[in-house]
């Protein structure tokens, strides 16, 4: 029995249909290993948490602040909100539009802005629970706690000899006219930011960074931001007030 002979682009079909299906079943596959990968339950690795003490002049108490951050494990980019949650007092925190970033691999979502309302302003020490929630609902939690020196935070004077601790990094933060950060590092030594008096030399800086509208010092413990209070350019000032 003779078969017909097939069609002259039978072949050059046929070859088409195959890189179709091909092109078909990669996109597939590789769709559905990114949703598995992308799609993964909230882990968190890590909760780095932190008073900030933003000193508005010299003489003042600070405002307190609660600065947290936790490292993720899972794709950070689907988180919905973080709520934080201090056990003996019932103080919650929800956080709807939480800041997001990657450093070295490494993911993290947090806020650094909580505060308390009221005359004291103090943000209670103690254990804190905080609890992660993404996109589909599904949330983790972790535990955290707060220790606070009541002694060093009355104003600036009061932290002067701590803030001297070699346990204490010095960094300078430099903001333009809209108070957007552009510049955050430890200073340089033509600075001449001197630790224990936080004396600078606030022309060089100026000169350094010509967008600069204002600067802080700003001090970091293991478990505190001391933020001293802002250098304006107008001020023209060699060291502090």
């Amino acid at each position: 029995m003779v078969m017909d002979k097939p069609p002259s682009n039978f072949f050059n079909l046929f070859s088409q249909i195959l890189k179709v299906t091909g092109l078909l079943f990669c996109f597939i596959f590789f769709s559905f290993f990114y949703f598995s990968c992308s799609n993964t339950a909230p882990d968190i690795s890590n909760v780095n948490a932190k008073v900030i003490y933003d000193y508005e002049n010299n003489a003042d108490r600070p405002v307190q602040k609660l600065s947290i951050f936790l490292q993720m494990k899972s794709e950070v980019r689907r988180i919905e909100q973080i709520n934080i949650y201090h056990k003996e007092t019932g103080y919650r925190w929800i956080i709807k539009s939480p800041l997001i970033f990657e450093t070295n691999s490494n993911q993290y979502a947090g806020y650094t802005n909580c505060q308390v309302a009221g005359i004291l302003n103090e943000i209670p020490e103690g254990d804190y629970q905080v609890f992660y929630i993404d996109s589909q609902g599904r949330e983790t939690f972790s535990n955290f706690s707060i220790s606070k020196n009541e002694n060093s935070i009355q104003n600036t004077k009061k932290i002067e000899s701590y803030l001297a601790s070699d346990e204490t990094n010095l960094m300078l933060a430099v903001y333009d006219k809209d108070s957007k950060l552009i510049s955050y590092s430890k200073p340089e030594s033509k600075f001449e930011i001197n630790k224990e008096n936080q004396t600078y030399n606030g022309e060089i800086i100026f000169k350094t960074f010509s967008e600069a509208s204002f600067f802080r010092l700003i001090f970091e413990t293991k478990e505190k931001v001391y933020m001293l209070p802002k250098v304006f350019k107008e001020e023209k000032t060699d060291s502090k007030n």
